[in-house]
C-alpha cells in the first residue's frame, strides 16, 4: 500500500507540474494576444478532453484483459514526455540569471500575506492527509477539520488576498463543494 500510494503521489505531482507548465505558458499567450484568450482555453480543455477519451478507451480493455497493473507501466513514458520539451527549452522560459537565482526575499517582502497564506493552504492540507491516514475511520474528526480549515481559509482569503484573488478563490471553493457527483454516463452532460 505504501509503494501504490507514493506512486499515486507521484503520477499526480507530475500531472500538476505538467498542467502548472502548460497553462504558464498559454496564460503568456493569452496576454502577448489577448483576443485569442476564450479560443486557447477552448483549444487547451478541447486537447485535455480528448486525451482523457482516447485514455478511457484504452484503459478498459487493457484492464479488462491483462493485469490492470499494466496500464502504470504504458504511463510512465507518456509521464515522462514533459522531461523532454522542458529540457529542451520548448517552453520558452527565461533562464535565471545565477545571481537572482535563490528565494526572493523582496518579493517574499512584498507580498507577505499571500505568502502566508499559501504556506497555511499547504499545511492545513498537509493537515488533512495525516488526520485522513491516522484517523481514517473518525468520519466525524474529519468532517470537523475539513470545516474548521474551509472557514479560517475562506475568511482569511477575503483578508489577506487582493479582492479579485479572493472572489476567484471563493467561487472555486463554492463551486467544488457544491458539485454533487452522479458517478456515470451523466458526469458528460453536467
Amino acid at each position: 500500500p505504501v509503494i501504490a500510494g507514493a506512486f499515486i503521489f507521484l503520477a499526480n505531482f507530475q500531472i500538476a507540474t505538467a498542467d502548472l507548465l502548460c497553462e504558464g505558458q498559454y496564460a503568456s499567450a493569452m496576454q502577448a494576444k489577448p483576443h485569442t484568450g476564450s479560443a486557447m482555453v477552448s483549444f487547451v480543455w478541447g486537447c485535455f478532453q480528448l486525451g482523457a477519451l482516447i485514455a478511457a478507451l484504452f484503459v478498459g480493455p487493457i484492464a479488462d484483459s491483462f493485469n490492470p497493473q499494466i496500464i502504470f507501466w504504458l504511463c510512465i513514458p507518456l509521464a515522462m514526455s514533459i522531461v523532454i520539451p522542458t529540457a529542451l527549452g520548448y517552453l520558452g522560459d527565461e533562464k535565471v540569471h545565477p545571481s537572482k537565482q535563490g528565494v526572493d526575499w523582496a518579493k517574499l517582502r512584498e507580498h507577505p500575506y499571500i505568502i502566508g497564506y499559501c504556506l497555511l493552504m499547504m499545511t492545513l492540507a498537509l493537515g488533512n492527509g495525516i488526520l485522513d491516514v491516522i484517523f481514517f475511520d473518525n468520519h466525524v474528526l474529519q468532517f470537523v477539520y475539513a470545516i474548521s480549515a474551509s472557514l479560517i481559509l475562506c475568511v482569511l482569503a477575503f483578508l489577506w488576498l487582493p479582492p479579485l484573488l479572493a472572489k476567484c478563490n471563493f467561487y472555486m471553493f463554492l463551486s467544488n463543494i457544491l458539485y454533487v457527483n452522479i458517478g456515470g454516463a451523466q458526469d458528460f452532460w453536467f
